[in-house]
């Protein structure tokens, strides 16, 4: 088990309040038990300096030699602005925007991608599942 651990892609996720732990736990109900994962919430007393001493501490327990990932919920929230403190660190990469269909696909490539084609991967399911739902099925109707 811990050689398989270490071939893993580290994982975290930061958001306003309990966003990500909720996300985290639909991706595990669908894709099942995830490894070197690691969840950071942050709530409306926490300011910028107490969450990068949470980021800080949830990258030291899932980094790998592979590397990590950190997930935050949207761009220049603070959740966001704390991984800038991070940014030029080797085999780290940020996404902002997070949702379920690219932790999803993470969780189902990290073994075995590195993390640079990873992020190009993740961003590219991001785009593509944002979808506008009755367009594409007022356009299936209009074939049938």
């Amino acid at each position: 088990m811990k050689k398989q651990e270490n071939g893993l892609i580290g994982i975290v996720i930061i958001t306003h309040c309990n966003f990500g732990k909720e996300l985290f736990s639909v991706a595990e109900e669908i894709i099942g038990n995830q490894e070197k994962v690691e969840v950071v919430s942050l709530f409306s007393n926490d300011n910028l300096d107490t969450a990068r001493k949470k980021l800080k501490e949830a990258k030291e327990k899932v980094c790998g030699e592979k590397g990590i990932l950190i997930f935050a919920d949207m761009f220049g929230g603070t959740p966001c602005n704390a991984c800038f403190s991070f940014i030029q660190e080797d085999k780290l990469e940020v996404i902002s925007g997070v949702n379920l269909p690219i932790l999803l696909k993470t969780f189902s490539l990290r073994s075995n991608m590195e993390l640079s084609l990873l992020v190009k991967e993740i961003c590219r399911k991001g785009r593509e599942s944002i979808v506008d739902t009755k367009s594409v099925f007022l356009e299936r109707l209009e074939k049938k």
